[in-house]
């Protein structure tokens, strides 16, 4: 029962491929009374476990607290904190894991909260060594019609949807795997048309899954718009959940669509979605893979700089930007 309630009190990761649905889930559950969503993703949780051991050992206080001040300097903490952070005093265990839960606590007790949750999508691929660094955290994985995804992608980042639906096949298909190998107590799978279509049964069986108490707080939604940046307060949320699927019959032709099935066709089958080519799981040339990671890094700097503009980032927050997607992109699995 001890360990129970431990894992109920722990932190939770909200994973997914990207356009699946993880900002709408997140969304909802700020809505508890007791968790508190970091409004950003921070995308390097997985960098600093793995990098751990260039800080040294962190049973000396000064490298540790070298460790927290790299936590706190990244880009999307220092969006959010604005130097409001917890001191080395208030990590609890030397630690990554110690460290994000002082800063993340620290954050949510100044809203009166005392749980976390983390909301960076490709967590996803990084869901073990997360689990093995943070032994009391859940995950729940929401995932959403591949076809979808690619023109979400597509329509929001100019992402090529081949590419997308590719990535959306591995992705999943790693996540799938590992979260059986975390079991049902640490691992949830949600499908985005069930939480848009039956939005009440669907979080209340997430409830349930992290712990917390069912109220209809949860279906108050930000939807149609979802405030990345900042978070949005309860009181604003006038929207709720609403279907939002199958836009990809009006966004592709037949032959986009017959294109998507070859590579998506089998695991769209295996989650119960309709395809015309159950047995589609080709995979694109190395060549086209490496091309299409490339554009995308390039249209995504694009977009960036045209909807944030210059005047918004110094040279050194553009630069501390930059390192951050080079070393998120070069731990990318897929």
């Amino acid at each position: 029962m001890a360990e129970q309630n431990m894992a109920e009190q722990g932190p939770i990761f909200i994973v997914g491929m990207n356009g699946s649905g993880t900002t709408m889930l997140a969304d909802l559950l700020d809505n508890a009374s007791e968790l508190y969503v970091f409004p950003r993703e921070t995308r390097m949780i997985p960098w600093l476990i793995r990098n751990v051991d260039r800080y040294g050992n962190l049973q000396k206080r000064a490298n540790l607290a070298t460790l927290l001040q790299a936590f706190c300097d990244l880009y999307a903490v220092r969006m959010v904190s604005r130097g409001d952070v917890p001191p080395v005093d208030a990590v609890r265990e030397p630690s990554v894991y110690g460290v994000v839960d002082a800063v993340y606590r620290h954050l949510a007790a100044k809203e009166g909260k005392r749980r976390w949750v983390e909301k960076s999508p490709m967590n996803l691929q990084f869901m073990l060594p997360i689990a093995a660094e943070m032994p009391t955290a859940k995950f729940i994985h929401i995932y959403r019609d591949g076809r979808d995804v690619a023109q979400s992608n597509q329509r929001r980042w100019h992402k090529h949807p081949i590419w997308s639906i590719y990535r959306w096949v591995q992705t999943v298909r790693q996540g799938r795997k590992d979260g059986s190998t975390l079991g049902p107590t640490r691992y949830l799978e949600v499908s985005y048309e069930a939480l848009t279509e039956e939005p009440e049964a669907t979080m209340r069986r997430v409830s349930e899954f992290i712990g917390v108490p069912y109220g209809p707080e949860l279906l108050r939604s930000s939807m149609p718009f979802v405030n990345t940046v900042y978070r949005n307060n309860i009181k604003e949320k006038s929207g709720t959940v609403v279907a939002n699927s199958q836009k990809w019959k009006s966004h592709f032709s037949a032959a986009e669509v017959a294109r998507l099935e070859e590579i998506g066709g089998r695991l769209l089958a295996e989650l119960g979605y309709e395809t015309a080519n159950p047995a589609g799981e080709a995979v694109p040339s190395s060549l086209l893979r490496k091309y299409w990671r490339c554009a995308d890094v390039v249209n995504q700097g694009i977009l960036v700089l045209q909807r944030y503009g210059f005047k918004r980032s110094t040279p050194r927050s553009m630069m501390e930007r930059f390192t951050e997607g080079v070393r998120y992109i070069a731990m990318q699995r897929h």
